[in-house]
């Protein structure tokens, strides 16, 4: 079995869960130091490190979203893309970042998703569907 660094998180997770804070560093740097051992993990560690927030959230029901947006979106707008993207509205966290940039919509970004509602977006794929049909 091939070892994915959202599993090897969660084992982490699961090891340190429950441990004080001395405790849990020891079994970090233990699990640290076992994957540096196997080069066949080693460079899964950054990957591992990534996907930990993710599996924390999992387990103890939480959700970190970031909502990017010019103006701030109406609360059903938000509650809907997160609802799209498996979330609980109630159980998110939601941050609202001001991106002029975006022109119209927004954009939700959780820690391992992102779900573009962006007028930007929109226009990039109408160009490139107008450059394709340009092509035939």
């Amino acid at each position: 079995m091939a070892w994915q660094p959202r599993d090897l998180a969660t084992v982490l997770y699961r090891a340190a869960a429950g441990q004080d804070k001395r405790e849990a560093a020891e079994t970090v740097a233990r699990f640290v130091r076992v994957l540096l051992a196997r080069p066949a993990l080693s460079g899964l560690l950054s990957r591992v490190l990534e996907a930990l927030p993710i599996v924390a959230d999992e387990a103890e029901g939480t959700a970190h979203a970031v909502v990017e947006a010019a103006r701030r979106p109406s609360d059903a707008d938000v509650e809907r893309a997160l609802a799209a993207l498996g979330l609980d509205p109630a159980a998110t966290e939601t941050t609202f970042r001001t991106v002029p940039e975006t022109l119209g919509g927004f954009r939700v970004r959780t820690a391992d998703r992102v779900l573009d509602l962006t007028a930007e977006r929109r226009l990039k794929e109408l160009g490139r569907a107008i450059g394709a049909s340009a092509k035939t």
